[in-house]
């Protein structure tokens, strides 16, 4: 369902700025203008949550940077009004905080008065969002305007931007900025910022326990073993970290006993969340937390990436090398994701498959380069035998034997006498 915008006459609301400047009407506008605050975040706003020196509003979901000459008229309307409450929309002729009907009201009152009888105090954060939206892009208004990503995406783009520029629709995700270079750094500062929310610890089981998002929205109190230290999801235990043991022992004290029995409850309704909700929760999160290259299942990836090189390089170290059977065991998937983890990290420089085994590359030569190391040697030394080509490529014997074998197929090395290998 879409939203009426009703877009205001920028040159009208600076009028109207302008002529309630240091005034109760004039501060509401300037924070739904100029900052995208809704009417009860206004209401809300307190001074502590104002940092002048910074030029910025320091809300509990994002931090605002103010736009043009805004921190100047908060510190004018401080001095003023500083001393009567703790809030910034306060009435110093009353010397009280206004209600949230008086926000709307001396809104609706000043924007009448400059002829925008059809824009609301809504529409004049509607058009923050559109301003920032063509200023930094979807994400970045996302992570400053403090709008859910399902709104944004069913009703706000449609209204306020052309589809093209829409961050996702029904196929998936759009036009993803790359990670940054301090991505995993941000990451943790997110998780342990949001620990208390349900995307906070929906993070912590995704990056520190590769829990899949079915399984995190499915999760039930009865499924959580703090004692022993285990989830119990799928048919399986598995064992929690030290992170996710203390996340969901904090948030369990936190419960009250009518509460629903799921783990995750959606932060208004407390009810469970299904699978798309925690997704859209989590990438609100790490969109806010300048993280929109990142999505729940890229955390998780991330999380399987980092396991599979921490057990199979531990297996390599034992074993010497590791088969796509031996990994499938060791990591507890099938062979096609064991063979896929062990391809990803050939691909990134971690091992070298040699004849089918999967070997450390600090240790082992990759294959492209055992023509030109066997060259090389026997340029020195005239002859090679398997073992001495293993000691040079980092194989065993017999594996090297293999190697020694295809190269003279090739025509790159020629068969001597006594298991020798020499030039051709």
């Amino acid at each position: 369902m879409g939203i009426q915008f009703h877009r205001p006459d920028a040159a009208a609301v600076e009028a109207a700025l302008s002529g309630h400047d240091c005034r109760p009407a004039g501060m509401v506008l300037l924070l739904a203008w100029r900052a995208g605050l809704t009417r009860d975040e206004i209401h809300a706003l307190a001074w502590d949550s104002v940092d002048l020196a910074a030029g910025l509003l320091r809300l509990p979901d994002r931090e605002i940077p103010l736009e043009g000459r805004a921190a100047e008229a908060l510190e004018r309307w401080k001095s003023r009004s500083g001393d009567i409450s703790a809030y910034v929309a306060v009435s110093p002729k009353y010397r009280t905080h206004l209600a949230p009907s008086s926000v709307s009201a001396l809104a609706r009152s000043a924007l009448d008065a400059v002829g925008q009888r059809q824009v609301r105090l809504i529409d004049l954060r509607y058009d923050y969002i559109r301003r920032q939206i063509a200023a930094g892009g979807w994400a970045h208004a996302l992570r400053v305007a403090g709008a859910g990503l399902a709104n944004y995406r069913n009703a706000l783009a449609a209204a306020l931007c052309p589809p093209e520029t829409a961050p996702e629709n029904e196929g998936g995700e759009r036009e993803q900025a790359p990670p940054p270079a301090d991505g995993e750094y941000r990451l943790w500062q997110l998780m342990q910022r949001g620990r208390g929310t349900a995307a906070g610890m929906a993070l912590w089981m995704l990056r520190q326990m590769a829990l899949r998002p079915e399984e995190i929205a499915a999760l039930t109190w009865d499924d959580v073993d703090l004692d022993a230290g285990v989830l119990r999801t799928g048919g399986r235990e598995t064992a929690m970290t030290q992170g996710v043991r203390r996340v969901l022992a904090e948030e369990k004290a936190r419960r009250a006993a009518e509460d629903d029995p799921h783990v995750l409850l959606s932060p208004r309704s407390r009810a469970p969340m299904n699978v798309a909700r925690l997704c859209a929760l989590v990438r609100e999160a790490l969109i806010r937390g300048g993280l929109e290259g990142y999505t729940a299942a890229g955390v998780r990836q991330a999380a399987l990436r980092e396991r599979a090189e921490n057990v199979l390089g531990a297996y390599v170290r034992e074993h010497g090398f590791v088969t796509p059977r031996q990994a499938s065991e060791a990591l507890g998937t099938d062979r096609g994701a064991a063979w896929r983890s062990l391809r990803e990290l050939t691909e990134r420089g971690v091992l070298v498959c040699v004849g089918g085994r999967y070997y450390s590359a600090e240790t082992t030569a990759p294959p492209e380069r055992h023509p030109e190391l066997l060259r090389a040697y026997l340029a020195r030394a005239g002859a090679v035998s398997a073992g001495e080509a293993g000691e040079l490529l980092g194989l065993p014997s017999r594996q090297a034997a293999r190697v020694l074998k295809r190269l003279t197929a090739q025509g790159v090395l020629s068969a001597g006498e006594r298991g020798v290998y020499t030039l051709p």
